[in-house]
């Protein structure tokens, strides 16, 4: 059986999840997944959150993938910016004797760029209020010497549902200055480097740019 579907069917059959925090209630509502992940959303204390399960059994070792969600989770959390979605907690669920699935815990936001952009009609004056709102945030991640690697729609979130409280999220692929942050894992080439579909077409080629 996939991961996918024992931790589905665990969430299922026991509904709840306990860590420091908390007793977390899972709830129906799903939010889509990523291609390693599966996204839930849960209460705790009457509020709201979001846990992502990282689809990778650690029990026996930290795989390439745990190291890049572990090192988004700790670096994220310490800068406690205000253009970078919360994270409140990194916990690991032993699901079954020898499968343990690690999780992170994030406030739930109002929702994503690509909700907004499905529910309102986007005119000029929103559209320019998105891309200052985007240079914003990106040169404040850069200040920082983080490079997201995978902004798309999906990964930028609305904190109260307005244009002024867009953050970004999913760091699992950025890329952090070494002398700045702690390297829990080194990028090989075979890794997925940023997503295809909103990159810019010299990223897309393999040959090189003349100066």
């Amino acid at each position: 059986m996939s991961l996918i579907k024992e931790v589905s069917r665990y969430l299922k059959k026991h509904k709840e999840i306990e860590n420091e925090l908390g007793v977390f209630q899972i709830k129906k509502d799903e939010i889509p997944d990523g291609g390693t992940s599966l996204i839930k959303v849960a209460t705790c204390n009457n509020e709201n959150y979001v846990i992502k399960f990282l689809l990778q059994n650690i029990n026996l070792n930290e795989t390439r993938e745990y190291k890049r969600f572990s090192q988004a989770y700790h670096i994220v959390s310490d800068l406690k910016s205000d253009v970078i979605l919360p994270q409140i907690g990194l916990y690991s669920l032993e699901i079954q004797e020898g499968v343990v699935i690690p999780y992170t815990v994030m406030p739930k936001a109002y929702g994503t760029l690509k909700d907004f952009k499905e529910n309102n009609e986007i005119t000029f004056e929103i559209f320019e209020s998105i891309f200052y709102r985007m240079v914003y945030l990106i040169k404040k991640i850069h200040n920082h010497e983080i490079i997201h690697r995978d902004l798309k729609p999906e990964n930028i979130f609305l904190l109260d549902g307005t244009i002024e409280s867009m953050v970004l999220g999913d760091f699992d692929i950025a890329k952090f200055d070494d002398e700045l942050y702690l390297k829990l894992h080194k990028t090989e080439k075979k890794e997925r480097l940023a997503n295809y579909l909103y990159s810019a077409p010299e990223q897309k080629s393999n040959k090189k740019m003349k100066k």
